[in-house]
Protein backbone atom coordinates (compact mmCIF):
# COMPACT_ATOMS: atom_id res chain seq x y z
CA UNK A 1 0.00 0.00 0.00
CA UNK A 2 1.62 2.79 -1.31
CA UNK A 3 0.80 6.91 -1.55
CA UNK A 4 1.99 9.70 -3.40
CA UNK A 5 0.58 13.30 -2.21
CA UNK A 6 2.82 15.39 -4.23
CA UNK A 7 5.09 16.20 -1.40
CA UNK A 8 6.21 12.85 -0.07
CA UNK A 9 5.61 9.22 -0.58
CA UNK A 10 4.50 6.76 1.71
CA UNK A 11 4.79 2.97 1.79
CA UNK A 12 2.72 0.75 4.28
CA UNK A 13 2.08 4.59 5.87
CA UNK A 14 5.43 5.32 6.94
CA UNK A 15 8.01 7.76 4.50
CA UNK A 16 11.34 6.77 4.03
CA UNK A 17 12.97 8.62 7.38
CA UNK A 18 10.20 7.25 9.33
CA UNK A 19 10.96 3.64 8.92
CA UNK A 20 13.15 1.51 11.02
CA UNK A 21 16.10 -0.69 9.00
CA UNK A 22 15.19 -3.86 10.74
CA UNK A 23 11.23 -3.45 10.27
CA UNK A 24 12.11 -3.03 6.63
CA UNK A 25 13.89 -5.86 6.46
CA UNK A 26 11.78 -8.39 8.66
CA UNK A 27 8.92 -7.81 5.94
CA UNK A 28 11.45 -8.19 3.06
CA UNK A 29 12.60 -11.39 4.45
CA UNK A 30 9.16 -13.08 5.43
CA UNK A 31 8.23 -12.39 1.47
CA UNK A 32 11.86 -13.41 0.07
CA UNK A 33 12.15 -9.87 -1.05
CA UNK A 34 15.28 -9.40 0.96
CA UNK A 35 17.81 -7.29 -1.41
CA UNK A 36 21.61 -8.17 -1.88
CA UNK A 37 22.98 -5.50 0.27
CA UNK A 38 20.11 -5.34 3.06
CA UNK A 39 22.11 -2.97 4.75
CA UNK A 40 21.20 -0.10 2.17
CA UNK A 41 18.37 1.75 3.34
CA UNK A 42 17.29 3.01 -0.13
CA UNK A 43 17.10 -0.52 -1.46
CA UNK A 44 15.24 -2.23 1.21
CA UNK A 45 12.57 1.12 0.78
CA UNK A 46 12.40 0.64 -3.14
CA UNK A 47 12.16 -3.35 -2.35
CA UNK A 48 9.01 -2.66 0.08
CA UNK A 49 7.58 0.06 -2.39
CA UNK A 50 7.59 -2.76 -5.45
CA UNK A 51 5.93 -5.28 -2.64
CA UNK A 52 3.36 -3.28 -1.77
CA UNK A 53 2.24 -3.50 -5.23
CA UNK A 54 1.98 -6.63 -5.24
CA UNK A 55 -0.34 -7.35 -1.69
CA UNK A 56 -3.87 -7.34 -1.37
CA UNK A 57 -5.29 -4.40 0.41
CA UNK A 58 -6.21 -6.53 3.38
CA UNK A 59 -2.39 -7.96 3.53
CA UNK A 60 -1.13 -4.13 3.31
CA UNK A 61 -3.54 -3.05 5.49
CA UNK A 62 -2.17 -5.79 8.29
CA UNK A 63 1.52 -4.87 7.21
CA UNK A 64 0.03 -1.29 7.77
CA UNK A 65 -1.14 -2.18 11.22
CA UNK A 66 1.59 -4.08 12.43
CA UNK A 67 4.00 -0.80 11.96
CA UNK A 68 1.61 1.42 13.53
CA UNK A 69 1.74 -1.22 17.06
CA UNK A 70 5.52 -0.66 17.20
CA UNK A 71 6.33 -3.66 14.89
CA UNK A 72 7.17 -6.38 17.41
CA UNK A 73 8.87 -9.23 15.57
CA UNK A 74 6.30 -12.25 16.75
CA UNK A 75 3.10 -10.47 16.20
CA UNK A 76 3.95 -10.53 12.16
CA UNK A 77 0.53 -10.75 10.69
CA UNK A 78 0.34 -14.32 8.86
CA UNK A 79 1.33 -14.44 5.40
CA UNK A 80 -0.33 -15.21 2.08
CA UNK A 81 1.49 -15.28 -1.42
CA UNK A 82 2.74 -12.15 -1.84
CA UNK A 83 1.05 -11.60 -6.00
CA UNK A 84 2.42 -8.79 -8.55
CA UNK A 85 -1.10 -8.16 -9.99
CA UNK A 86 -4.18 -10.62 -10.33
CA UNK A 87 -3.96 -14.34 -10.60
CA UNK A 88 -6.80 -16.96 -11.98
CA UNK A 89 -8.84 -19.02 -9.96
CA UNK A 90 -11.59 -21.07 -12.16
CA UNK A 91 -14.78 -19.29 -11.81
CA UNK A 92 -13.51 -16.72 -9.79
CA UNK A 93 -15.24 -12.98 -11.32
CA UNK A 94 -14.25 -9.74 -9.70
CA UNK A 95 -17.44 -7.73 -7.87
CA UNK A 96 -17.03 -4.60 -10.45
CA UNK A 97 -20.51 -4.66 -12.24
CA UNK A 98 -19.30 -2.14 -14.59
CA UNK A 99 -16.93 -4.93 -16.29
CA UNK A 100 -20.06 -6.97 -17.23
CA UNK A 101 -20.62 -5.08 -20.37
CA UNK A 102 -17.06 -5.00 -21.33
CA UNK A 103 -16.35 -6.88 -24.78
CA UNK A 104 -14.45 -10.13 -24.64
CA UNK A 105 -10.85 -10.36 -25.64
CA UNK A 106 -10.93 -13.87 -27.33
CA UNK A 107 -6.45 -14.08 -27.55
CA UNK A 108 -6.27 -14.49 -23.80
CA UNK A 109 -7.83 -17.92 -21.83
CA UNK A 110 -6.52 -19.14 -18.99
CA UNK A 111 -3.75 -21.95 -19.32
CA UNK A 112 -4.71 -25.21 -18.00
CA UNK A 113 -1.61 -26.72 -15.15
CA UNK A 114 -2.08 -30.22 -16.70
CA UNK A 115 -1.27 -28.84 -20.29
CA UNK A 116 2.24 -27.20 -18.83
CA UNK A 117 5.46 -28.78 -18.98
CA UNK A 118 8.06 -28.47 -16.14
CA UNK A 119 9.99 -26.17 -17.02
CA UNK A 120 7.00 -23.41 -18.13
CA UNK A 121 5.60 -24.44 -14.20
CA UNK A 122 9.51 -23.85 -12.73
CA UNK A 123 9.41 -20.61 -14.60
CA UNK A 124 6.35 -19.55 -13.18
CA UNK A 125 7.63 -20.48 -10.01
CA UNK A 126 11.03 -18.47 -10.31
CA UNK A 127 9.05 -15.44 -11.72
CA UNK A 128 6.83 -14.99 -8.66
CA UNK A 129 9.95 -15.32 -6.64
CA UNK A 130 11.27 -12.15 -8.58
CA UNK A 131 8.25 -10.22 -8.17
CA UNK A 132 7.87 -10.53 -11.84
CA UNK A 133 4.95 -12.59 -13.76
CA UNK A 134 6.78 -14.85 -16.37
CA UNK A 135 4.50 -15.66 -19.05
CA UNK A 136 3.31 -19.00 -19.10
CA UNK A 137 4.69 -21.05 -22.35
CA UNK A 138 1.98 -23.36 -23.15
CA UNK A 139 2.37 -26.14 -25.22
CA UNK A 140 -1.29 -26.04 -26.38
CA UNK A 141 -2.10 -23.69 -29.08
CA UNK A 142 -1.35 -20.33 -28.82
CA UNK A 143 -4.95 -19.26 -30.38
CA UNK A 144 -7.04 -21.11 -27.89
CA UNK A 145 -6.09 -22.21 -24.74
CA UNK A 146 -8.67 -24.49 -23.05
CA UNK A 147 -8.84 -25.50 -19.53
CA UNK A 148 -10.81 -28.33 -17.77
CA UNK A 149 -13.79 -27.35 -16.14
CA UNK A 150 -15.91 -28.59 -12.86
CA UNK A 151 -16.59 -32.21 -12.74
CA UNK A 152 -20.22 -32.89 -14.29
CA UNK A 153 -22.40 -35.22 -11.80
CA UNK A 154 -21.54 -38.67 -14.02
CA UNK A 155 -18.23 -38.14 -12.38
CA UNK A 156 -16.74 -37.41 -16.14
CA UNK A 157 -14.49 -34.26 -16.86
CA UNK A 158 -15.45 -32.14 -20.32
CA UNK A 159 -13.35 -29.72 -21.48
CA UNK A 160 -14.75 -26.48 -21.77
CA UNK A 161 -13.85 -23.12 -23.42
CA UNK A 162 -12.77 -20.43 -20.87
CA UNK A 163 -13.26 -16.85 -22.02
CA UNK A 164 -11.74 -14.05 -19.59
CA UNK A 165 -12.84 -10.86 -18.60
CA UNK A 166 -10.78 -7.68 -19.56
CA UNK A 167 -10.42 -7.11 -16.16
CA UNK A 168 -9.29 -11.08 -15.47
CA UNK A 169 -6.54 -11.14 -17.82
CA UNK A 170 -3.61 -12.19 -16.33
CA UNK A 171 -1.51 -8.88 -15.39
CA UNK A 172 2.05 -8.87 -16.47
CA UNK A 173 4.67 -6.71 -14.37
CA UNK A 174 6.68 -3.72 -16.17
CA UNK A 175 10.12 -4.56 -16.26
CA UNK A 176 11.18 -2.24 -12.90
CA UNK A 177 11.33 1.47 -14.46
CA UNK A 178 14.59 2.55 -15.26
CA UNK A 179 13.04 5.86 -14.93
CA UNK A 180 12.45 6.21 -11.24
CA UNK A 181 14.61 7.41 -8.71
CA UNK A 182 16.11 4.71 -5.96
CA UNK A 183 16.34 7.53 -3.34
CA UNK A 184 12.82 8.87 -3.39
CA UNK A 185 10.96 6.45 -5.56
CA UNK A 186 9.71 8.83 -7.63
CA UNK A 187 9.36 7.95 -11.60
CA UNK A 188 10.90 10.26 -13.42
CA UNK A 189 8.92 12.21 -16.85
CA UNK A 190 12.50 11.29 -18.80
CA UNK A 191 15.27 9.64 -18.30
CA UNK A 192 17.39 13.02 -18.63
CA UNK A 193 15.88 13.66 -14.77
CA UNK A 194 18.44 10.69 -13.68
CA UNK A 195 21.90 11.11 -13.39
CA UNK A 196 24.17 8.34 -14.44
CA UNK A 197 24.03 4.57 -12.38
CA UNK A 198 27.56 5.29 -11.34
CA UNK A 199 28.68 8.76 -10.04
CA UNK A 200 32.68 7.96 -10.15
CA UNK A 201 34.37 5.97 -12.42
CA UNK A 202 35.47 3.72 -9.62
CA UNK A 203 31.88 2.50 -8.34
CA UNK A 204 31.60 -0.96 -7.48
CA UNK A 205 27.85 -0.87 -7.02
CA UNK A 206 24.87 -2.66 -9.10
CA UNK A 207 24.30 -0.45 -12.14
CA UNK A 208 20.37 -0.47 -11.30
CA UNK A 209 20.73 2.02 -8.67
CA UNK A 210 20.05 5.75 -10.01
CA UNK A 211 19.31 8.81 -8.40
CA UNK A 212 17.58 11.64 -9.86
CA UNK A 213 19.19 15.11 -10.16
CA UNK A 214 17.06 16.49 -7.10
CA UNK A 215 18.36 14.14 -4.66
CA UNK A 216 22.11 14.29 -5.57
CA UNK A 217 21.71 17.90 -5.04
CA UNK A 218 20.14 18.35 -1.79
CA UNK A 219 23.30 15.49 -0.80
CA UNK A 220 25.71 17.81 -1.94
CA UNK A 221 24.07 20.86 -0.55
CA UNK A 222 24.08 19.46 2.95
CA UNK A 223 27.16 17.97 2.50
CA UNK A 224 29.32 21.30 2.14
CA UNK A 225 26.46 23.08 5.37
CA UNK A 226 28.52 21.18 7.34
CA UNK A 227 31.95 22.04 5.53
CA UNK A 228 32.80 18.36 4.91
CA UNK A 229 34.40 18.94 1.41
CA UNK A 230 35.53 15.87 1.44
CA UNK A 231 32.64 13.63 2.78
CA UNK A 232 30.58 14.33 -0.92
CA UNK A 233 30.79 10.70 -2.05
CA UNK A 234 28.06 8.89 -4.44
CA UNK A 235 25.03 8.01 -2.67
CA UNK A 236 25.33 4.13 -3.43
CA UNK A 237 28.70 3.89 -2.42
CA UNK A 238 31.78 5.38 -0.51
CA UNK A 239 33.52 6.90 -3.21
CA UNK A 240 34.45 10.06 -3.46
CA UNK A 241 33.24 12.52 -6.08
CA UNK A 242 36.28 13.98 -7.79
CA UNK A 243 36.34 17.86 -8.43
CA UNK A 244 35.09 17.40 -11.85
CA UNK A 245 32.48 15.12 -11.09
CA UNK A 246 31.31 17.24 -8.39
CA UNK A 247 31.73 20.23 -10.82
CA UNK A 248 29.47 18.44 -13.14
CA UNK A 249 26.68 17.50 -10.54
CA UNK A 250 26.41 20.21 -8.41
CA UNK A 251 24.48 23.61 -8.64
CA UNK A 252 26.32 26.61 -9.77
CA UNK A 253 25.65 28.35 -6.66
CA UNK A 254 26.74 24.90 -4.51
CA UNK A 255 29.96 24.55 -6.88
CA UNK A 256 30.67 27.91 -6.09
CA UNK A 257 30.75 27.54 -2.50
CA UNK A 258 32.77 24.16 -2.77
CA UNK A 259 35.26 26.46 -4.45
CA UNK A 260 34.88 28.92 -2.03
CA UNK A 261 35.85 26.99 0.99
CA UNK A 262 37.82 24.54 -0.77
CA UNK A 263 40.34 28.26 -1.41
CA UNK A 264 40.27 28.77 2.42
CA UNK A 265 41.08 26.02 3.67
CA UNK A 266 44.53 25.87 1.75
CA UNK A 267 47.35 26.90 4.21
CA UNK A 268 48.90 29.64 1.82
CA UNK A 269 45.47 31.82 2.33
CA UNK A 270 45.03 34.60 4.10
CA UNK A 271 41.58 36.08 4.74
CA UNK A 272 41.00 39.65 4.09
CA UNK A 273 40.14 41.43 8.03
CA UNK A 274 37.88 43.95 6.78
CA UNK A 275 35.04 44.74 8.08
CA UNK A 276 33.41 44.93 4.77
CA UNK A 277 35.72 42.61 2.06
CA UNK A 278 35.16 39.03 2.98
CA UNK A 279 38.14 38.41 0.55
CA UNK A 280 41.13 36.80 0.72
CA UNK A 281 44.38 35.42 -1.22
CA UNK A 282 47.32 33.52 -1.46
CA UNK A 283 50.04 35.17 0.09
CA UNK A 284 53.91 33.27 -0.22
CA UNK A 285 55.87 35.86 0.80
CA UNK A 286 57.20 34.59 3.69
CA UNK A 287 59.94 37.91 4.16
CA UNK A 288 56.88 40.02 3.78
CA UNK A 289 54.81 40.19 6.57
CA UNK A 290 52.44 42.38 4.69
CA UNK A 291 49.73 41.67 2.81
CA UNK A 292 47.81 44.22 0.87
CA UNK A 293 44.15 43.07 -0.17
CA UNK A 294 43.78 43.26 -3.98
CA UNK A 295 40.07 44.01 -3.12
CA UNK A 296 39.58 46.80 -0.47
CA UNK A 297 43.51 47.81 -0.16
CA UNK A 298 43.88 46.83 3.72
CA UNK A 299 46.87 45.95 5.20
CA UNK A 300 46.82 42.60 7.15
CA UNK A 301 50.09 41.60 8.85
CA UNK A 302 50.20 37.73 7.84
CA UNK A 303 52.66 36.61 10.83
CA UNK A 304 50.26 37.61 13.77
CA UNK A 305 47.06 37.48 11.49
CA UNK A 306 45.54 41.04 12.73
CA UNK A 307 45.47 44.33 11.05
CA UNK A 308 48.57 45.80 10.13
CA UNK A 309 50.04 47.26 13.53
CA UNK A 310 51.27 50.68 11.64
CA UNK A 311 54.84 52.42 13.24
CA UNK A 312 55.56 49.19 14.60
CA UNK A 313 57.51 46.25 13.09
CA UNK A 314 56.67 42.44 14.40
CA UNK A 315 59.06 41.67 16.88
CA UNK A 316 58.06 45.65 18.59
CA UNK A 317 54.63 44.56 18.48
CA UNK A 318 55.02 41.51 20.61
CA UNK A 319 56.16 43.38 23.21
CA UNK A 320 53.21 45.48 23.17
CA UNK A 321 51.00 45.01 26.32
CA UNK A 322 47.97 44.00 24.10
CA UNK A 323 49.62 41.38 22.79
CA UNK A 324 50.76 40.05 25.72
CA UNK A 325 46.83 39.98 26.66
CA UNK A 326 46.31 38.40 23.81
CA UNK A 327 48.69 35.49 24.67
CA UNK A 328 47.63 35.24 28.45
CA UNK A 329 43.77 34.91 27.67
CA UNK A 330 44.88 32.33 24.48
CA UNK A 331 46.20 30.22 27.27
CA UNK A 332 43.75 30.60 30.10
CA UNK A 333 40.93 29.37 27.39
CA UNK A 334 43.59 26.95 26.55
CA UNK A 335 43.90 25.20 30.09
CA UNK A 336 39.29 25.20 29.93
CA UNK A 337 39.74 23.69 26.14
CA UNK A 338 41.87 21.01 27.87
CA UNK A 339 39.42 19.99 30.49
CA UNK A 340 36.00 20.82 28.84
CA UNK A 341 36.99 17.72 26.00
CA UNK A 342 38.98 19.41 23.24
CA UNK A 343 41.33 18.03 20.87
CA UNK A 344 43.00 19.63 17.89
CA UNK A 345 42.30 17.62 14.70
CA UNK A 346 45.93 16.16 13.55
CA UNK A 347 45.07 16.69 9.86
CA UNK A 348 43.41 19.94 9.30
CA UNK A 349 44.01 21.36 12.45
CA UNK A 350 40.39 22.58 13.46
CA UNK A 351 39.51 22.75 16.89
CA UNK A 352 37.14 19.84 17.70
CA UNK A 353 35.14 19.26 21.03
CA UNK A 354 33.04 16.00 21.92
CA UNK A 355 30.27 16.19 24.41
CA UNK A 356 29.93 12.12 24.60
CA UNK A 357 30.14 8.97 22.40
CA UNK A 358 33.40 6.83 21.76
CA UNK A 359 37.06 7.85 21.26
CA UNK A 360 36.88 7.07 17.71
CA UNK A 361 36.35 10.56 15.92
CA UNK A 362 35.85 11.40 12.17
CA UNK A 363 36.85 14.78 11.76
CA UNK A 364 34.81 16.65 8.89
CA UNK A 365 37.93 16.85 6.43
CA UNK A 366 37.63 12.86 6.42
CA UNK A 367 40.33 11.85 8.96
CA UNK A 368 39.94 9.59 11.56
CA UNK A 369 41.80 9.50 14.84
CA UNK A 370 41.65 8.87 18.72
CA UNK A 371 40.42 11.46 19.97
CA UNK A 372 42.75 11.08 23.46
CA UNK A 373 46.39 10.56 21.72
CA UNK A 374 45.41 11.71 18.43
CA UNK A 375 47.02 8.18 17.02
CA UNK A 376 45.76 7.50 13.22
CA UNK A 377 42.53 5.19 13.21
CA UNK A 378 44.00 3.84 10.22
CA UNK A 379 47.34 2.54 11.96
CA UNK A 380 45.58 1.72 14.75
CA UNK A 381 43.64 -1.00 12.85
CA UNK A 382 46.28 -2.00 11.29
CA UNK A 383 48.56 -2.25 14.23
CA UNK A 384 46.42 -2.74 16.71
CA UNK A 385 46.40 -1.23 20.44
CA UNK A 386 50.32 -0.38 20.01
CA UNK A 387 49.79 2.18 18.10
CA UNK A 388 48.19 4.26 20.33
CA UNK A 389 50.17 6.62 21.96
CA UNK A 390 52.66 5.57 25.15
CA UNK A 391 50.21 8.14 27.27
CA UNK A 392 46.81 6.86 26.33
CA UNK A 393 44.66 5.54 27.99
CA UNK A 394 44.09 2.70 25.41
CA UNK A 395 47.61 1.60 25.07
CA UNK A 396 48.19 -1.77 26.53
CA UNK A 397 51.40 -0.28 28.92
CA UNK A 398 49.80 2.99 29.59
CA UNK A 399 52.72 5.55 30.89
CA UNK A 400 51.46 8.64 32.96
CA UNK A 401 52.17 12.03 31.05
CA UNK A 402 54.70 14.84 32.10
CA UNK A 403 54.87 18.18 33.24
CA UNK A 404 56.30 19.20 29.62
CA UNK A 405 53.82 17.04 27.50
CA UNK A 406 51.07 18.69 29.43
CA UNK A 407 52.36 22.09 28.59
CA UNK A 408 53.05 21.09 25.40
CA UNK A 409 49.40 19.94 24.33
CA UNK A 410 48.20 23.51 26.66
CA UNK A 411 50.82 25.13 24.25
CA UNK A 412 49.18 23.45 21.07
CA UNK A 413 45.89 24.55 21.92
CA UNK A 414 46.74 27.97 22.50
CA UNK A 415 48.76 28.23 19.09
CA UNK A 416 45.10 27.06 17.39
CA UNK A 417 43.71 30.18 19.50
CA UNK A 418 45.87 32.58 18.35
CA UNK A 419 46.03 31.71 14.85
CA UNK A 420 49.75 31.93 14.86
CA UNK A 421 52.53 30.01 17.29
CA UNK A 422 53.82 32.22 20.15
CA UNK A 423 57.12 34.04 18.98
CA UNK A 424 59.93 33.89 21.32
CA UNK A 425 59.93 37.65 21.66
CA UNK A 426 56.49 37.64 22.82
CA UNK A 427 57.15 34.99 25.62
CA UNK A 428 60.37 36.75 26.87
CA UNK A 429 58.25 40.35 26.95
CA UNK A 430 55.08 37.75 28.88
CA UNK A 431 57.70 36.53 31.23
CA UNK A 432 59.63 40.08 31.61
CA UNK A 433 55.99 41.63 32.41
CA UNK A 434 54.91 38.93 35.41
CA UNK A 435 58.36 39.12 36.83
CA UNK A 436 58.05 42.96 37.10
CA UNK A 437 54.58 42.27 38.70
CA UNK A 438 55.76 40.12 41.20
CA UNK A 439 58.28 42.40 42.21
CA UNK A 440 56.24 45.27 42.36
CA UNK A 441 53.36 43.36 44.55
CA UNK A 442 55.83 41.31 46.95
CA UNK A 443 56.60 44.37 49.12
CA UNK A 444 53.10 45.40 49.15
CA UNK A 445 52.30 41.55 49.74
CA UNK A 446 54.46 42.06 52.81
CA UNK A 447 53.23 45.36 53.90
CA UNK A 448 49.57 43.95 53.65
CA UNK A 449 50.50 41.15 55.72
CA UNK A 450 52.24 42.88 58.44
CA UNK A 451 49.26 45.26 59.11
CA UNK A 452 47.07 42.35 59.54
CA UNK A 453 48.86 41.13 62.07
CA UNK A 454 49.14 44.44 63.88
CA UNK A 455 45.48 44.50 63.61
CA UNK A 456 44.81 41.20 64.75
CA UNK A 457 47.58 41.56 68.06
CA UNK A 458 45.76 45.53 68.86
CA UNK A 459 42.47 43.68 68.70
CA UNK A 460 43.45 40.86 71.26
CA UNK A 461 44.81 43.91 73.59
CA UNK A 462 41.66 45.22 73.76
CA UNK A 463 40.16 42.27 74.69
CA UNK A 464 41.89 41.41 77.51
CA UNK A 465 41.70 45.14 78.96
CA UNK A 466 37.98 44.28 78.47
CA UNK A 467 37.97 41.11 80.32
CA UNK A 468 39.95 42.59 83.11
CA UNK A 469 41.21 39.14 83.19
CA UNK A 470 44.82 37.44 82.02
CA UNK A 471 44.30 35.02 79.12
CA UNK A 472 44.69 31.33 80.27
CA UNK A 473 47.02 29.55 78.46
CA UNK A 474 45.50 26.38 76.40
CA UNK A 475 46.29 23.47 78.05
CA UNK A 476 46.61 20.30 75.43
CA UNK A 477 45.67 16.89 76.75
CA UNK A 478 46.89 13.80 75.41
CA UNK A 479 46.66 10.05 76.49
CA UNK A 480 48.73 8.62 78.84
CA UNK A 481 50.70 6.69 76.05
CA UNK A 482 51.79 9.30 74.28
CA UNK A 483 52.82 11.30 77.17
CA UNK A 484 56.79 11.75 77.77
Amino acid sequence: MASNDGSRLTVFGLTFRQYDSRHMQQILRQYNRLPPNPGNRAALYTGLFELSKDLEEDEASGITSWLNNGGIPDDFPALRSARPGSTLVENEHYANDDLEDQEDFEGYHEASFEDQDADTMDARSQGYQDGIIAEATATTSPDRLRSESSVEEEGETSDTEMRLEPSQIPYKAPNKAENECSVCCEAMASDDLLVPSKLTSTCDHDSESRSCYPCLNEHINYTLERFALNAINCLFCDEKLSLAEIKRYATQEDFARYEYLRFISLPDTVMCLAPDCGKGQTHTDTANPTMICNTCSFAICVQHKLPWHEGMICEEFDCDDRQIERLEEAEATAKLLAKDQSQICPSCKQGVSKQDGCDHLQCLCGKEWCFVCLASWDNIMRIGDEAHAPTCDYHPRKQQKTKAQQAAGQAHMTERLMGVPASEALLRARDARNEKIRADIRPKALEAAEARMKAEREREKEVQQTAGVKRKRNVRLVPAWEER
